[in-house]
């Protein structure tokens, strides 16, 4: 194992399979718009589904803003949660060997971004890392996310839209839960008595509103409490009223 040089980058590994695939590379797309310069604060990774193509246009159209990785996940399921799941653990296994190995930078955190995700501000990603930052600082967290207070299933948890603790032997422990995760839920919900243990962090600037339909005036009302990250919607409206609010 090569010697892990660490620095204060965070990862943003957007996953995607074709059924919102258009939606995750317009995502895309909004966050290097909101880059004034070549982020020194994050690196993107594109992580496709199986069997799912990347967006070439796309990728060029980002590495004006960002530095870029693509990877196609080699996990062969599909539907929810078991697609979901796997797309997860297919990204943290090529972070995981990748960091290890000395291949790509050692992030501080990975922010598992999924399709569905709004940035409410320009400056999300300031606001996000010193969060980030200022608890970690305090103690060691390893997960911090939207907490929810009771999911599907009735049990408190961080949204798996989080930031991931980049620290290499945290990524390995998830590799191995990842070889033999079977589950009929998601891994946020299923892993959240490990995450709590280790450590766990409800971001202040971060709204999760699931599949509930985007508005202009949630929007705003969100953006007058100071949120910067929005998950939620299921289309590509949030993202059209996200320009015209930020002026992009």
């Amino acid at each position: 194992m090569k010697q892990i040089v660490e620095n204060d980058k965070v990862l943003l590994a957007i996953q995607f399979w074709n059924g919102d695939k258009a939606q995750a590379m317009a995502l895309a797309r909004l966050l290097a718009d909101l880059e004034l310069e070549h982020s020194k604060k994050a690196d993107v990774l594109f992580i496709s589904r199986f069997d799912t193509f990347h967006d070439r246009s796309t990728v060029d159209y980002v590495s004006r803003k960002f530095n870029v990785f693509t990877y196609t996940s080699t996990r062969r399921g599909v539907g929810w949660p078991t697609g979901c799941n796997e797309l997860f653990f297919g990204m943290i296994d090529w972070v995981y060997h990748m960091k290890a190995a000395g291949k790509i930078p050692g992030y501080k955190a990975i922010f598992a971004v999924e399709a569905d995700c709004l940035p409410l501000s320009a400056d999300w990603l300031s606001v996000l890392n010193k969060d980030w930052d200022d608890e970690d600082a305090k103690r060691k967290i390893y997960v911090a996310g939207c907490w929810i207070k009771e999911g599907p299933f009735g049990v408190g948890h961080i949204n798996g839209n989080a930031f991931l603790s980049g620290r290499l032997k945290f990524l390995k422990s998830l590799c191995d839960i990842g070889g033999r995760f079977n589950s009929g839920a998601g891994w946020d919900w299923v892993l959240s008595k490990q995450f709590k243990e280790v450590g766990w962090y409800s971001m202040p600037h971060m709204a999760f509103d699931w599949r509930a339909v985007v508005t202009r005036e949630k929007l705003e009302s969100e953006m007058r409490r100071g949120m910067v990250w929005h998950h939620g919607g299921k289309n590509l409206d949030g993202l059209k009223i996200c320009r015209e609010l930020l002026g992009k």
